[in-house]
């Protein structure tokens, strides 16, 4: 019967990739950063941006989360009157203590590695880095900030550890939201070897990182 019931998961999931797959994708473009938090004129700098290169599989337990919150999933169209979100002062303050508060209201728990077994909480009271993540992600989304500026990422840390972040996409560049990091950094100043990224679209579609530029 348990063996049974991890097959039922599988397939599931497996219907749902390929649902999501059918999406066509669409690269993401994120524009250049200024050291100002008001509204400012978008310019082109690739240190300041991820770029999306390849679409890849999305994290197995990302898919198991997906299918258990439906909602947490959607692909969602809101307007922003000026394209992408910009990073003013009230938004920055967001930024810095819904990263904060997460990172002290959940008490770092190591989850089991099973991809089977894995299982992304928003809000526990122990949780891993997976539930670091989707609970920042949740909190922003509650705060009014648009879900194509809160894309899920997963890195390797220099010890060579799988790790899952957020990105917040703004105007001003792409910050990097972390439960081990107490500061709300630029993705460029973050230590990390980059995996793989959720599309602004489509929450459901990932794709690979390109980091270096010609």
């Amino acid at each position: 019967m348990h063996r049974f019931k991890k097959t039922a998961l599988l397939l599931a999931v497996a219907a749902v990739i390929v649902l999501a797959l059918q999406v066509e994708p669409t690269t993401a473009s994120f524009e250049g950063a200024s050291q100002s938090t008001g509204i400012q004129s978008e310019r082109s700098n690739p240190l300041e941006r991820l770029q999306l290169h390849q679409p890849v599989l999305p994290p197995f337990a990302h898919s198991v989360f997906c299918l258990h919150n439906p909602k947490e999933c959607e692909a969602k169209r809101i307007a922003m009157r000026h394209g992408r979100i910009s990073l003013n002062e009230k938004r920055r303050a967001e930024l810095n203590a819904v990263n904060r508060d997460i990172n002290h209201r959940i008490i770092p728990q190591q989850k089991s590695t099973n991809v089977i077994e894995a299982n992304w909480t928003i809000s526990p009271a122990h949780g891993d880095c997976n539930d670091f993540a989707i609970t920042k992600r949740y909190e922003l989304e509650a705060r009014g900030w648009p879900t194509s500026a809160l894309l899920l990422a997963e890195v390797i840390t220099s010890w060579g550890e799988h790790h899952l972040v957020l990105v917040v996409s703004t105007r001003q560049g792409d910050f990097v939201l972390d439960n081990l990091d107490s500061v709300v950094r630029r993705w460029s100043e973050t230590p990390y070897r980059w995996v793989r990224m959720q599309s602004s679209k489509n929450p459901k579609l990932w794709w690979t990182v390109r980091t270096t530029f010609s």
